[in-house]
């Protein structure tokens, strides 16, 4: 018995007895007392909430490396290293910077986090989840394939943990809820392995938002302000579960059936900026190897790819 297997009962039981915890974990009562405390002094916020069960109501940063470490072993998923900073430029940058090396780096905030095209990303601390994460490519993979499949697969995540139906996919990479951004998915290829980097806004606020710049300000939304709060170690580990566990799929037809379903551009007139040109058309359908598939006002029927493709109105 280990008190990340106890955080784990803390982070998805809401108040758990001590006797389940004996029970489930064949611990003691002192052993139980103890793993709490070691909890509490990885800064875990975990109160009394009767004189027999514990409530969790903030994990610590000082146990998430453990925790994530746990969870790969528990779920079969890719065995990396983990790291886990208070504060670095970006999860994605040091990911890349040491790969081949398996890694799964997770950040409470960054200096110089990005989105696609070099975009900046906006997160305060104890805010959002922050993560890149290395995944070993498949022969013929494209950046776009597992772009898609991995969208698809964090909506998926977080809709199970929260019980929230339905998030959609703005293509490439963002996820949306009523119009508004609640994260996003990066996915960047080199020496054969993606490293894949996943924004998600968890615990962000209205005062968060009110200091963000004025065009940001009504396009943004989190799980907090959509009435789903969950801890971000808890949304960290349900989202790298289900991502690893949809990319190691061979057949992937009912992906982009699902990703169909879930798109906010599907039938859309859209306005794209490509290669540094305009284009106008109609979306038609994904292609999981090329892109976006676009009938332009001529007829003529374009395959674009997410890495040279922006979408500037919809």
């Amino acid at each position: 018995m280990t008190p990340v297997a106890i955080l784990d009962y803390l982070l998805f039981g809401g108040s758990v007895s001590s006797d389940l915890l004996r029970y489930d974990l064949g611990a003691e009562a002192d052993d139980i007392a103890a793993a709490i405390t070691q909890l509490r002094q990885a800064g875990c916020e975990i109160e009394p909430d009767s004189p027999t069960s514990y409530r969790l109501h903030r994990t610590g940063l000082g146990v998430w490396a453990d925790y994530l470490a746990f969870h790969q072993r528990r779920t079969g998923s890719p065995q990396r290293i983990v790291e886990v900073y208070r504060s670095t430029a970006s999860t994605q940058d040091l990911v890349k910077a040491r790969l081949p090396e398996p890694l799964l780096v997770v950040a409470d905030h960054q200096s110089a986090g990005r989105g696609r095209l070099g975009r900046p990303w906006l997160a305060p601390p104890r805010a959002c989840v922050l993560m890149s994460f290395t995944h070993v490519l498949d022969a013929g993979a494209s950046p776009d394939r597992v772009a898609f499949v991995a969208s698809v697969a964090v909506a998926r995540a977080i809709e199970k943990l929260t019980g929230r139906r339905q998030i959609g996919i703005k293509w490439p990479n963002d996820l949306v809820v009523d119009g508004r951004k609640l994260g996003g998915v990066l996915v960047e290829t080199r020496l054969g392995m993606a490293v894949i980097g996943i924004g998600i806004n968890v615990d962000l606020r209205e005062s968060d938002i009110a200091v963000m710049p004025e065009a940001l300000r009504d396009k943004v939304t989190s799980l907090a302000m959509l009435g789903c709060p969950k801890d971000r170690l808890a949304v960290a580990g349900a989202v790298i579960e289900q991502v690893d566990a949809d990319l190691a799929i061979g057949h992937i037809r009912s992906m982009v059936d699902e990703w169909r379903c879930r798109s906010v551009l599907s039938a859309r007139h859209v306005r794209l900026s490509h290669d540094g040109h305009v284009i106008e058309g109609d979306v038609v359908d994904l292609d999981p190897l090329d892109g976006l598939i676009v009938r332009t006002r001529e007829g003529a029927m374009l395959h674009l790819p997410a890495a040279s493709t922006t979408v500037l109105a919809w």
